[in-house]
């Protein structure tokens, strides 16, 4: 049993370095001016919230 959940923690840690990896793109200048780098990364359902609490959804971010 110990063995599975070790096996378990090293597949979350390496999905959570994936998503991790994934979200850093989006900070990327390059990634936020490219409406098809945006489309690939980001989920259809995907939602962002604003420092002035704007909400936006795919669209609008790719939009922007």
């Amino acid at each position: 049993m110990r063995r599975l959940v070790g096996w378990a923690m090293q597949v979350e840690a390496a999905e959570a370095s994936v998503i991790r990896e994934l979200e850093e793109r989006l900070l990327q200048p390059d990634v936020r001016a490219s409406a098809a780098a945006l489309g690939t990364l980001l989920a259809d359902d995907s939602v962002e919230f604003g420092s002035s609490g704007t909400v936006y959804n795919k669209r609008s971010i790719i939009a922007a």
